[in-house]
């Protein structure tokens, strides 16, 4: 969180966006390491979602046709998109 500005995502407490949009950074590329990133196609968003966890929360991103659109997550913020995004169920 250190490295880049976030916003918090109004009405959605413990997740943020990177204050920039979308960008061609990946998250292992905007985190500068490597991290076990996962990607599924959920019912419920219409993009790709590239997601990982990390102690304290974790990220969510997804890719868009110009780049990523990143969210970090505290972990009650990470517990509850991911159980959304997975209640709808997966393309």
């Amino acid at each position: 969180m250190a490295r880049y500005d976030w916003l918090p995502i109004s009405g959605c407490p413990g997740r943020y966006t990177l204050a920039d949009g979308i960008t061609p950074l990946s998250a292992n590329e905007l985190a500068g390491t490597e991290m076990n990133v996962n990607e599924a196609a959920f019912l419920s968003a219409r993009d790709v979602v590239c997601y990982c966890y990390f102690e304290g929360g974790g990220m969510i991103s997804y890719k868009k046709a110009n780049g990523y659109l990143h969210t970090l997550c505290d972990e009650e913020g990470m517990v509850r998109k991911m159980a959304m995004l997975r209640a709808a169920g997966e393309r």
